[in-house]
């Protein structure tokens, strides 16, 4: 979540620790950083596609679990909203989430899904 959600670090450190003295952290811009660098990777998508669905970091439960038919609505897609999106897609749940900005869905030849939820070609994006 750290890429799309921005700051996941106290803000002592943002702006300074305080107790070291040391030059402030822009965790912002180090999360963009990181997030841009996988993408440009060659199928950098991909990685990205699978680390937002798998988490090898969860030993408890990497994967997400089978659909369960209950279908939620998010409303407002900030940091609280994409995450709880997130962990609700990964607990079974269909979610459709609306916010105030513009978002367009992928084309179902990028993410292997079509508007209504149906498995649709999928062609691997090499850059």
């Amino acid at each position: 979540m750290l890429a799309a959600t921005g700051h996941r670090i106290c803000n002592d450190c943002m702006k300074a620790c305080i107790y070291q003295k040391q030059e402030p952290v822009d965790i912002p811009q180090a999360e963009t950083r990181t997030l841009k660098d996988v993408l440009e990777l060659p199928w950098g998508f991909e990685i990205y596609s699978l680390l937002t669905r798998w988490n090898p970091f969860d030993i408890r439960r990497p994967y997400p679990k089978p659909a369960t038919g209950k279908r939620i609505l998010v409303v407002g897609l900030g940091p609280a909203g994409f995450t709880l999106a997130h962990h609700l897609m990964n607990d079974g749940h269909t979610v459709v989430a609306i916010d105030g900005l513009k978002i367009e869905p992928l084309e179902p030849a990028l993410s292997g899904v079509d508007p209504l939820g149906n498995r649709a070609a999928f062609q691997p994006i090499r850059k």
